[in-house]
């Protein structure tokens, strides 16, 4: 078992490694859009199986370890599996967005339950790193014309984000409400605060804050960039609103249904 364990997570690293060596080589200056395009594509299928059949061992692995110390070591490297996945998916979704071939479908949603969901369903992440996060939805909440799923990927970038770079206790906003006719989402958190400098560069591709350390999680710098993506795709947009000091707040903003 102990043996099992150790061949995973060399597996893990491995694969970390993989995402990490795949962003720098997408960020060349010389590497074009296409070039950009086919990598991805390559990369997120290669990469899929033999997480998939990782992901199959940890579950057999965790059904038959009898001792505490293995179920542990699995545990983490369950972890670091569902960290590369995400990084993975993160891969695929800015390819589509890159290849125009992002399926969207748009329709009305009422972004107050898309907030109390997302807020929802971050709650355990926060409590675990001894945050307070906090849900601020009108009833009836506006109603937006967008895609739901998309929707909730951007809320979740913007969550996931707000948890990894603010210090235990520090609280988290999520509100939805109404901004010059638009549905609005503002997403706060106590974090360092980006520097004005960056307030741009962090919506591109494989940025990374120089004030956000990753913390040793593998992060492919995609999170931004791809919430922003699929904000214009449905007609809207995200920004990051001007702030001294520490702490950042995010705004979407998508079309309302009149």
């Amino acid at each position: 078992m102990a043996a099992l364990g150790w061949i995973l997570a060399g597996c893990a690293v491995g694969f970390g490694m993989g995402a990490l060596l795949a962003r720098r080589w997408l960020s060349r200056p010389k590497a074009s859009a296409g070039d950009r395009v086919d990598f991805v594509r390559t990369f997120a299928h290669a990469v899929r199986n033999p997480l998939g059949g990782i992901q199959l061992l940890v579950e057999l692995g965790l059904e038959e370890s009898p001792d505490e110390a293995s179920r542990r070591t699995l545990n983490r490297i369950q972890g670091q599996v569902d960290t590369l996945t995400e990084v993975v998916a993160r891969f695929s979704e800015a390819n589509a967005l890159d290849g125009g071939r992002i399926v969207l479908t748009c329709q009305a949603a009422d972004l107050s339950d898309l907030v109390v969901e997302a807020g929802e369903g971050f709650q355990p992440q926060a409590i675990a790193k001894g945050q307070e996060l906090s849900i601020q939805s009108p009833r009836p909440g506006p109603v937006v014309w967008g895609d739901p799923g998309g929707i909730q990927r951007i809320l979740g970038h913007l969550l996931s984000n707000a948890i990894a770079f603010s210090p235990g206790g520090a609280r988290i906003r999520i509100e939805a409400g109404v901004d010059n006719g638009l549905g609005m989402v503002r997403v706060s958190d106590d974090g360092p605060g980006i520097p004005e400098a960056e307030r741009e560069r962090i919506f591109e591709r494989f940025a990374h804050c120089t004030n956000h350390p990753t913390g040793g999680e593998p992060s492919a710098g995609l999170g931004l960039s791809v919430a922003r993506g699929l904000a214009e795709a449905m007609g809207g947009s995200l920004r990051l609103e001007p702030h001294a000091g520490t702490g950042s707040t995010f705004v979407l903003r998508l079309p309302r249904v009149v």
